[in-house]
């Protein structure tokens, strides 16, 4: 299990990363903006946290002991997860491609 050091780090990482290219930190935030805009700002929240969830899980198999990886999940709840994070996940992709709206 991850400690709150290194979810700390891995948060410090993240935006250094995000720091270092400034078109890239406003087009996350065009991008949740645009979200927020057609699912809703509830919807929106939900469904990048169920992403998130589903990315920390299969972190946790891939880059843990996975012969001895316990999911405290069952079936129906990553089916869950996956019907939230899908919501975020279907907007992605057209909004990567879209250029940035300069002001």
């Amino acid at each position: 299990p991850s400690t709150s050091w290194q979810m700390h780090s891995s948060q410090i990482a993240i935006s250094n990363a995000l720091l270092a290219r400034p078109a890239t930190f406003y087009k996350i935030l065009y991008l949740v903006g645009v979200c927020v805009n057609r699912i809703g700002r509830q919807a929106t929240k939900n469904s990048i946290k169920d992403f998130m969830e589903i990315g920390r899980l299969r972190n946790q198999l891939i880059h843990g002991d996975y012969g001895s990886f316990s999911l405290d999940k069952t079936s129906s709840e990553i089916y869950a997860l996956y019907k939230g994070a899908i919501r975020f996940v279907v907007i992605v992709p057209e909004l990567l491609r879209a250029p940035l709206v300069s002001a």
